[in-house]
């Protein structure tokens, strides 16, 4: 009968172990009298034969008394008042709980709470975690929607945690509790009632709406602007443009693209993303000639905008064609003499004045 009560008292106590609890029995025997009912009178003494173990004069046994006796032991147990009055560990229990009551999915929750410690005893580091349940019953095996860490809590002292909390863009739209426990076998519903979460709504911008390029093509990017939990895909409708980075995701992001080089007349593509459309202009491939003249007595190489393109003899004129670009920077390296494969003297380099828009021939 007594480890049935000790059970109902960890019950209680929600401790999930009470140690040793002879210590706290016996004070309490002194301190509160009501826990116990003192057998003080009546014995258990019995017959016994003369000389034999604990028997010295015909009789063995022990007599009741005030106190603890070792007929009755401290005597016999009120329940109830024994739980009343059992020195309690730090109890965590929230105390207020507030929140949005309305709110997207995908979007963000406001969340206030209070907790106190209404236990005997400071607790050490706990963690307060916040769910979404679409009941009002708490399931200690739910994902945790957000957590507040606290280092600890004195005993009958108080703290709060608040702030905006995620709601998960998968959550489907429909009424739900938010329940908070920093004790799972003593949870709290929010105060200010169910929590409707509605579907997200999305609109979507683009940071510009179109890109001219140049005939040699090369790397770029846009950005997509859409709420938090917004999904979308980015594809293009022609071949010369192929997305290099994410062609899909949630939220505002960045499409990464490349545009191969045109060999023809100007084109035009588009790469459309959740319904928005980004044209990007090509120009039509130009050549540009380079007609080079070199007065020095070694072959140089000659380069457009870091790229080599040709070489001209010593003393010699050379022409090229290039495609054109946006910007033109010509260079020249001489081609130094070797010996045993090593080249002899100093680099010379030297470059000329940066063409914009380049067209037609030019003389260096």
């Amino acid at each position: 009968m007594f480890a049935g009560i000790v059970v109902l008292l960890n019950q209680y106590l929600a401790t999930g172990g009470l140690g040793n609890i002879n210590p706290n029995l016996y004070a309490l025997a002194q301190s509160v009298p009501t826990v116990l009912h003192d057998v003080t009178t009546g014995n258990n003494i019995v017959s016994c034969q003369t000389a034999t173990p604990n028997c010295s004069n015909g009789t063995f046994g022990y007599t009741a008394g005030p106190g603890y006796d070792q007929v009755t032991g401290l005597g016999s147990v009120d329940a109830t008042n024994l739980l009343a009055n059992w020195p309690t560990p730090s109890r965590l229990q929230i105390t207020a709980l507030s929140s949005d009551t309305r709110v997207v999915s995908g979007g963000k929750i406001n969340v206030s709470l209070t907790v106190s410690n209404t236990g005997q005893t400071s607790s050490g580091p706990f963690q307060i975690q916040i769910y979404f349940s679409a009941s009002t019953a708490f399931s200690s095996n739910r994902t945790a929607l957000a957590q507040c860490s606290m280092q600890g809590l004195a005993a009958g002292a108080t703290t709060s945690c608040s702030g905006p909390v995620n709601v998960p863009a998968g959550l489907q739209p429909g009424t739900y509790y938010l329940i908070a426990a920093a004790d799972i076998l003593n949870p709290r519903v929010s105060d200010t009632g169910p929590v409707t979460i509605t579907p997200i709504s999305c609109t979507y911008s683009l940071s510009n709406s179109s890109l001219q390029i140049p005939a040699a093509g090369g790397t770029t990017s846009f950005t997509i602007n859409t709420q938090a939990g917004c999904q979308w895909s980015a594809s293009a409708n022609v071949n010369w443009l192929t997305i290099i980075g994410a062609a899909t995701g949630t939220g505002s992001g960045t499409i990464a693209f490349s545009a191969a080089a045109d060999s023809g007349a100007a084109r035009a593509g588009s790469i459309v993303v959740a319904g928005q459309q980004f044209t990007v202009n090509q120009a039509a491939y130009v050549n540009v000639g380079l007609q080079i003249t070199n007065n020095l007595v070694y072959p140089v190489s000659v380069s457009a905008n870091g790229a080599v393109v040709g070489s001209v003899n010593a003393s010699s004129t050379a022409s090229l064609t290039i495609p054109a670009s946006a910007t033109l920077v010509v260079s020249f390296e001489l081609i130094r003499p070797t010996l045993s494969g090593a080249p002899l003297g100093d680099p010379m380099i030297g470059y000329f004045n940066a063409i914009n828009n380049p067209a037609g021939t030019y003389l260096f």
